[in-house]
């Protein structure tokens, strides 16, 4: 009877590639690459006996693809964990980036309302200070106004028509220091006019101009002339009118009466 073998140890692979030759590591190196998780074995063809390749060249093959794919093995593994450090790293930095945007745009919105807030406030005391010292400058140039001595009336008077015996009556204030006399004209035949202050009470004369030019607006001629007020107290009075030809004696033109009153 033939003798019996004992059982063969069995071992189990995804893939079995036969032969250790460039191409078989390639392949195994290549299938890795592609699967990771997927088990392969080199296995090495049996060469006949005897053989030259057999003897001295397969098992120094196989040794050099055997540590080659493990060499590969170990850099895929190295680069994935590289990876994927990497990605969780980036994770981290880009939430910690997202927390500080955050951080910052509510910090600049609260810095923007509490700006808003002072601009507000500040345009408040602004316009509240203009007031007082708006109020402060008219209360200061009343008082000053008010205490002033200087105070000037204005009158308007026309020529005294023949058989008149109304006489207008000039109301003065005791501060008034300059009368202004608007005198209305009959006829502007003269280039210029002198115009002399008389008492009615004594005929003197009290006060005369210089020379005056008039004004004529449409059919209308006047001149202006302005008497010291300390020349008038309460009594009649008399503005004559005299004409100044080039180069000539005067000429009496007209004559104004009035009467001053103080209060």
């Amino acid at each position: 009877m033939a003798e019996e073998l004992p059982p063969r140890e069995a071992m189990e692979f995804d893939v079995v590639i036969v032969g250790g030759g460039p191409a078989g590591l390639s392949a195994a190196i290549r299938l890795k690459q592609l699967s990771p998780a997927a088990t392969n074995r080199v296995a090495p063809a049996k060469p006949a006996l005897g053989s030259w390749f057999g003897i001295f060249a397969f098992p120094r093959l196989a040794l050099a693809g055997g540590l080659a794919m493990l060499l590969a093995i170990a850099a895929l593994l190295i680069d994935n964990l590289h990876l994927h450090n990497g990605m969780r790293q980036a994770t981290v930095d880009r939430a910690a980036l997202q927390q500080r945007e955050s951080d910052l745009q509510a910090q600049l919105d609260n810095e923007h309302a509490s700006n808003a807030r002072t601009a507000s406030e500040l345009g408040q005391v602004r316009k509240s200070l203009a007031q007082v010292d708006n109020g402060t400058t008219a209360k200061h140039a009343a008082s000053q106004l008010s205490s002033l001595p200087v105070s000037v009336m204005t009158f308007v008077l026309a020529p005294q028509l023949r058989g008149g015996t109304q006489m207008p009556v000039l109301s003065l204030p005791q501060r008034t220091t300059q009368v202004d006399f608007h005198l209305e004209l009959e006829t502007n035949d003269f280039p210029h006019y002198r115009v002399a202050l008389k008492s009615l009470q004594d005929d003197k004369v009290l006060w005369h101009s210089g020379l005056l030019t008039a004004v004529t607006k449409g059919q209308n001629s006047a001149l202006s002339t302005s008497v010291p007020a300390k020349l008038l107290q309460p009594q009649g009075y008399q503005l004559d009118l005299t004409g100044m030809p080039p180069g000539g004696e005067g000429e009496l033109v007209s004559n104004y009466v009035f009467r001053v009153v103080t209060k």
